[in-house]
């Protein structure tokens, strides 16, 4: 498994099938739900080059996100970090 996204006290694992499960410490891996594995396979896409086909593509309605401004980062007190929702890092937002 591919440890591809931290945040605070878990850690998105991506098994070489695409599942994604969550480490939160606790000696357990748990399932992961849609929204977190939407995030974990984002993540492994912006990091891995190799995993890009996991990046959804993006509608043609779609809009950048108007925090991060299409980036999927935000930038606070200095510090760079991921858009949370509504894009989630993707960098863009649709109406669904």
């Amino acid at each position: 498994m591919l440890a591809v996204f931290n945040q605070l006290w878990e850690t998105y694992m991506l098994t070489s099938s695409g599942d994604v499960f969550i480490d939160r410490d606790e000696g357990v891996l748990s399932p992961a739900n849609l929204e977190q594995r939407k995030v974990a396979h984002v993540q492994a896409a912006r990091r891995y080059l190799q995993l890009r086909y996991l990046m959804p593509e993006r509608p043609p309605a779609a809009r950048a996100c108007p925090l991060c401004d299409g980036s999927g980062e935000v930038i606070s007190d200095g510090r760079r970090t991921l858009c949370g929702p509504p894009c989630n890092s993707k960098g863009w937002v649709t109406n669904e």
